[in-house]
Formats: C-alpha cells, structure tokens, sequence
C-alpha cells in the first residue's frame, strides 16, 4: 500500500514538474531560443539543388490572346462599335488591330433609353396614345394627330413641359381662330395645313431643337399671331429678344431664339434666303402656369413688293447651344449660334465662312470638340470633318482653311469684335455637297498631351473672295454635323512585379502579391489571370498593387476534382494550389484553345490599364511559382555504434511536400548549416554516409563537413567541432538538423524547417534500434529480436506559444535502467532539452 501510495506522488510530481517546465519553454520567444537553435545560415560548402529541368519536347509557348488571333482563319477586319463606351457626343470602334477610333460630335448623337445610349432618331412615329413623337430625342415633343381648339404640340424635357395652344392670328384684317385640321408628316417633318387662311404650322424636329415657322402663302392682313402656353417653368423676355425658361433653380431649361422671318428669294450664288429680324416676342402671365406668348411681324416687311412668297416667320424653341457659332464682320457685335444658325435658303443650320459681299461681309466659323477623355491615348492621327453644303462654284472645289484657336472663346458670346485669334494648320478643296476633311494630328496630340489648351478650330477662307464663300452644316443639324476622328492607341503597360508565398505547411497552397507601374491617364486596371483555358479579368480598381491572399478566387479542390477551371467571382473558392496543372488539364479537356498546360507548374499574369474610352493591351505576363511549403519539424533517433561507442548515426524521417522533387538535409557544423542531397525520398540516416570530419581533421582544426563519403560517423561528442569552427555553440554536445524542400520544374525551395535535435546518450547501451537489427511488431511498440529490448514511442503534447511549437515526446526502453522524467526506461526530448540548457 505504502508502495503505491509512492508511485502515486511520483507520478503527480512529474506531471506538475511537466506542466511547469512546459509552460516555462512556451513562453520564451525566439530569440530566446537561439543557443539550443542557431539561426539558420546556409553554408557556401552546401551542395545546391539540381537546375530546373529542361524538357527535350518542344514548350508550349506563354499563353498570350494574339497567338489565338493568329490561328484564327477568319479574323474581324472591319472596325466595330464598342457599345458600352458610347457617350452622349461620342462613338468609339475597335479596329481589330490594337488601335481604336473616336468620332467626337459636338451635339448629341446618341440618347438615353431605357437605361441605354441608343442613335438618335429624328423620324416621327405615331405612338400608343395617338400622339405623333420623334423615335429618340433629346427634346420629346408630343404633336396632335389633329388639332382641338388650337392645341397641337407639347415640349417636354428633363422632367419639365410647355404645353402649345394657338389661339389666333391678328393684324389689319382683324383676328381669325385656328381652325381643326389633321397633321401631316414625312421624316422629321410634321404639317398642319390651312391651319390659318392661306398659313400653314410647319414644325421640323431635331435632336434638342424644333424649327417651328408660320408659312404665309400670301399675306392676308394677319401678322400677329397669339399662342397659350402652359408649364411649370418661369418665361423671362431677354435683352436679345429671346425668352428664356427657367426652373425653379433658375436653370434654363428651354429657350425660344429671337424669332426672325425670310422669303423664298433664295440667291442662286450666296444661297442666302432674303432674311428681316424684325419679328418680336411679348410674353404676358395670366395665371400660376399659364402665359401668353404673342409673335409680332413687321406687316411692311410682309407686304414690301420685292417679297417672294411662301413667308416663313419663325417661333422655334431649343434646349441648348452646342459648341459651334461663326461671327461676321458685317454684325460685328452679334454672335451668331444656336437658332441664329438656321439657314432658310438650305433649310438647315448652317456655318458661314468667307465673304460674298457686303451685306454678308467675312465670316469665320467656331468649333470645339472634346478631347479630354483621350487623355493618356497615343494618338496615331486625326481628323476634323465638315459638310460644305453650299459652295459658290458649285462642283468646283477650292480652298478652306483651318485653324487652332489660340484664345479662349464662348459659343454663346463670341462676335466679330471679341474673336480669338487663331494659328493655320490645315487646308483642303472642297466643293457643293462634298466633306472638307482636314489632318489635325499634331494638334490633337497637343491637346491630349496637355501642350496646349483645347480651344477649338476655325474654318476660314483665308482672306479670298466671293469665289470662296461656302456654307458648312453645324451641329444643331444633326445630320451631316462637324466631327472630329481620332485613331489613338495606348500603351502596353509595364511587366508586373510578383512575389509568390506558399501559405505554410500542411496548406497545399499560397497566394500571390502583384505589384505594377501607374499609366497616365487610365482610370482603373484589370489582372488578367490564365485558367488553362483563357484569361480571366478581375477589375482592381485604381490601384498598383493588389494580392491573392484571401480572394479565394481559384477553385476548390473537390472542384478542381469535379473538372472546374475558371476562377470565382464570389469569394467561395480556394487560395491558389501550389501546383495548378490539374486546373489546366481540365480546361485542356475543355477545349482549351492554347494546348495542354497541365505539365506547367507555374501561373500567368498580366495587367490591362482601363480609360474612358478603350483599353491598352495585354502587359508582358509575369510567370510566377508558388514556393515550396515548409517541410514540417523532422523527427529520428540518435544511435551509438555497438562497436565504437565513440560513434554513432542519426536517422531522420519527414512529412512529404507537395510538388517536391526532392529534400535537403542540413546539418550544423558549429557555424553554419550544410546541405546533403538526399533525393525524393522523406527519410534519411547518416549512417554509412562518413560526413563527419576525422579524428585527425579535428585535430587539425578543420571543422567543414564531408560531402565525399570520405569522412568519419558522428561523434558522440561534437563539441571539438564547433570549437574549431570558431562559432558560440563550442560547449554543445548535441546536434541540429533540419530539413528543406526543392523543386525541379522551377518553384522555389521551401523555408527552412524547424531543427530536429538529438544527442546521443552515453549510458544508452543496447537499447534502441539498429537498421540493421531485426525487430518484432507489437502491441503499442515492437521487440529488438536481437536482445528482446522493448521500445514504445509517445506523443503527449504540442504546445504553441509566442515562440515556436513546442511538442513533448517519450520513449520507453524495457532494458534501459535510466530513470528520467517519466520514471525508469523513459527518456524524452524533453529532458535533452533541459539538459543542453544547462
């Protein structure tokens, strides 16, 4: 009883003692390691790990989208929209060629419609609710089938009305009523005919703009005309003679140009129509959203015998100006732009340039189109388009110039008196009906490059006469408006930079950091990553750098097994394998355009920089591997040789790594650890292998380990061989193994494991085994069958703390009469520890 009793408090004061000395070591941190761990420095007597093999069959080629372009039989020549860089003024195509054109417009060439930029389509259409409307515009107004009590059209935008109600016409022969008539309508066009006696309503759509005129056949003593107009918005009479709408903000959301009125002598050589400003408005409040608009033309005007009629007398209506107006020396402070621009003798808005005489006297025309958003492009060349539709000889081309504006300029102020002044840069012939097409490369560069401010051009006769007067279409017109056509490029960016990190032992897998240099003028950029199939592109946003780590963009293992290739979009895959050939052999098996990657142990990346308007190619790929991960703590035994108790071997055995080709063994020689070869295999002894110096190469002081099988066994002691290595650790009498792992086919070789140390004991006698002993399995162990020795190893413990994990580990030997830790027969590494320590 009294026996066990003993037993019983020898058990709990090694368990406590474990505790204690367990809890000590844990909460020691690294550096406070470092005399049982010496930091580890490879040594230049190390052998190195084989070169990456280089395979005799002929190499897939990086896989980049132009070699798939080659191959194909049928490739796009033709230049194609990109539709989702449509902005309201601007179309950009693909070329196919790794280039881009843009046409810039100065109006709107294309409108929101459900939720999409489509054309804009002028044509009227009879909708649902029997309104006659324009297909897409800017400017929605809704036209009466037939008219009710003078109500015939209703202008809508941004959220805002004006509802048009005629009410009469008035002049010497006293007032008439509208009368009911059906609408008529062609193209963009609509009539109400004899909607007065002998006066027509004719209304002509454009895109934020209608061309509302009066056609007087004859004039039949009515020359004012009253219109009822409802709306939320507040009319105000300008200086200029026109009204201007404004919102609740004081915004202007509608205007109604000074109104003016022509006849039908049109000369057959200006093309001028015989044009009189003098039409007024007056606009009078009757309640909350009701007014009265009255149009006023001068009856001597009308009635003057020179008159040719039909008369048109104009009340139109326009959202806003667009960047184009001409000034004339004959009107030196008026700015012609917006309404002021239509031309009656070529039913169309129009730019004049040149001079005809002295009633038209010189004429230059304004233009800016907006080039900011090409900014970063390499522009390869451009080009600025106008459509002469009048020409004074006709089919008879003859010179234009054109100019860069060197001074700032307003459409909606700029005249003859205020013009900026302007350097020549191109000149072309150009007759009646033709395009004038100019190269305007250089200066377009300027202008993205920021050389020099944008201020648009100006088209001129350059001083010639009549014989140069031309008419060209501005933008109110919509079609055949002036553009600008720019073919650009950009820059392929710069390789990126890549560090791979496998995720540590155990993970089977890493993560990538990305880094790369900022391109002018893009907005964004996209990784494109390969999947064995294609690349795949992850929008990063405006940023140079961007990791893998924690995307879990890349398939899962079970689905990797189940065939997936392509990456998540959701965040619910996996990091990236350590070795993604699977993934490619799936996407091969798929139908991969490249070819079979799945022999390719390595990843692609590549980067595309993102700009208003288009996109810079690919970037050259960055080929990374995930490193090799940490091979896990070795483990082995230390044996003394039978017949030289002097001597003795370690063995030493590890966990596989994946994607290994093999391991390295270093062993410390007092300064620095030594690399051995040892293969694809995960264990290792060095009995037989002679790497320890001689008895006689330590007397001589040499310290450097035998890579030549020339040497000696271990000494039980190695003491003498880190003194003479001239290092801190010439008291040790234990040793220091640890282990890496490399690869052949080009990943990096593993971090470096934590060390095995094992020191041989010299009262250990025949206990433990020999490789060349026979032993006999067991129940918990197994039997030396050459003196019936019984071993059982055990794991009790791993603990982790701020240093490294530390585990306790035993071994029993039924003939061994040491009584450790444990009691008698036990010994751990544990106890080795404490004794080095000490």
């Amino acid at each position: 009883m009294g026996k066990k009793k003993v037993k019983k408090k020898r058990w709990y004061r090694y368990v406590i003692q474990l505790i204690v000395v367990a809890l000590i070591v844990t909460s020691i941190p690294l550096n406070g390691l470092a005399e049982t761990a010496p930091p580890f420095t490879p040594s230049p007597n190390s052998e190195q790990s084989p070169e990456v093999e280089k395979k005799e069959e002929k190499e897939l080629p990086d896989p980049h989208p132009d070699q798939l372009k080659k191959d194909k039989t049928r490739v796009q020549k033709n230049p194609t929209e990109i539709i989702e860089e449509r902005t309201e003024t601007e179309k950009v195509f693909d070329n196919n060629d790794g280039t881009y054109t843009k046409k810039v417009y100065t109006e709107p060439i294309h409108v929101e419609k459900d939720g999409k930029l489509e054309e804009v389509s002028l044509k009227l259409v009879e909708a649902p609710n029997e309104k006659i409307v324009t297909e897409n515009t800017t400017l929605e107004p809704e036209f009466e089938k037939t008219t009710q009590d003078g109500k015939y059209v209703q202008f809508k935008v941004k959220d805002h009305t004006i509802q048009y109600k005629l009410m009469s016409a008035n002049g010497e022969k006293g007032e008439v009523k509208p009368s009911p008539v059906t609408a008529t309508h062609e193209n963009n066009t609509v009539w109400y005919k004899g909607i007065f006696p002998n006066v027509d309503l004719k209304s002509t759509t454009f895109n934020e703009n209608v061309k509302e005129d009066f056609v007087l056949r004859e004039y039949t003593g009515h020359h004012i005309f009253t219109f009822a107009l409802e709306t939320d918005l507040t009319p105000s009479l300008q200086e200029d003679g026109s009204i201007d709408f404004q919102n609740e903000k004081k915004e202007k959301v509608f205007t109604l140009p000074k109104p003016y009125m022509n006849d039908s002598n049109v000369d057959q050589q200006s093309g001028e129509a015989v044009t009189s400003d003098a039409v007024r408005y007056n606009i009078e409040k009757k309640d909350e959203k009701t007014y009265t608009l009255t149009v006023t033309a001068d009856p001597q005007w009308l009635q003057a015998p020179e008159r040719k009629y039909p008369v048109y007398v104009d009340p139109s209506i326009e959202v806003d100006d667009f960047e184009n107006a001409y000034a004339s020396s004959a009107y030196p402070t008026v700015n012609y732009s917006g309404g002021k621009l239509w031309d009656a003798g070529q039913n169309a808005y129009t730019l004049k340039v040149g001079y005809y005489d002295g009633a038209s006297g010189t004429n230059f025309s304004f233009i800016k189109p907006n080039v900011s958003d090409l900014k970063g492009a390499k522009i390869e060349s451009a080009t600025f388009h106008a459509y002469a539709v009048w020409h004074y000889y006709g089919n008879q081309p003859n010179g234009v110039w054109l100019d860069e504006v060197t001074g700032g300029w307003n459409v909606g102020g700029v005249n003859w008196n205020n013009k900026p002044g302007s350097n020549n840069i191109a000149q072309t012939d150009v007759g009646r009906g033709k395009w004038a097409q100019f190269n305007v490369t250089n200066t377009v560069k300027a202008w993205v490059d920021g050389a020099r401010p944008n201020n648009g051009f100006k088209l001129h006769a350059n001083g010639n006469g009549q014989s140069h007067w031309k008419k060209f279409i501005a933008a109110e017109n919509g079609a055949n408006a002036p553009y600008l056509e720019v073919k650009y490029s950009y820059a392929k960016p710069n390789t990126p930079r890549v560090q791979a990190y496998s995720n540590g032992s155990g993970s089977g897998s890493g993560h990538f950091n990305l880094q790369w240099d900022p391109v002018p003028g893009a907005t964004e950029y996209k990784v494109a990553i390969f999947n064995g199939y294609d690349y795949e592109y992850i929008s990063v946003g405006n940023v140079t750098s961007w990791t893998t780590k924690d995307k879990k963009i890349f398939p899962t293992p079970e689905e990797i097994a189940q065939g997936r290739y392509w990456i998540h979009d959701d965040g619910k895959g996996a990091e990236a394998p350590t070795n993604p050939g699977q993934i490619y052999k799936n996407a091969y098996q798929a139908g991969g355009p490249y070819g079979d990657y799945s022999g390719r142990s390595s990843y692609w990346f590549r980067i595309v920089a993102e700009y208003p308007f288009g996109e810079s190619p690919l970037s050259d790929g960055v080929v990374p591997f995930i490193p090799l991960e940490q091979v896990k703590k070795p483990d082995g035994s230390a044996y003394i040789n039978a017949t030289d108790k002097e001597t003795g071997y370690v063995t030493l055995k590890w966990d596989a790594v994946p994607a290994a080709s093999g391991y390295k063994v270093w062993v410390y020689n007092g300064k620095d650890y030594e690399a051995f070869d040892v293969g694809d295999k995960t264990n290792w002894t060095t009995q037989n292998e002679k790497i320890w110096p001689t008895k006689d190469e330590i007397a001589k002081g040499q310290y450097l380990l035998h890579h030549d099988k020339k040497g000696a066994e271990l000494a039980v002691d190695p003491s003498p061989v880190y003194k003479n290595s001239g290092g801190i650790y010439a008291g040790f009498k234990n040793y220091w193994f640890r282990v890496t792992a490399y690869s052949k086919v080009g990943h990096a070789e593993s971090e470096i494991s934590h060390e095995f140390v094992p020191k041989f004991a010299q009262d250990f006698g025949f206990t433990g085994m020999f490789d060349y002993w026979a032993s006999v399995p067991v129940l918990n162990g197994k039997v030396n069958a050459t003196n019936g020795n019984f071993i059982m190893s055990e794991k009790d413990i791993t603990l982790s703390g701020r240093g490294p994990d530390v585990s306790v580990e035993r071994t029993y030997n039924s003939q061994s009469k040491k009584v450790g830790l444990f009691g008698t027969g036990w010994s751990s590494g544990l106890e080795e520890r404490i004794l080095a320590e000490g």
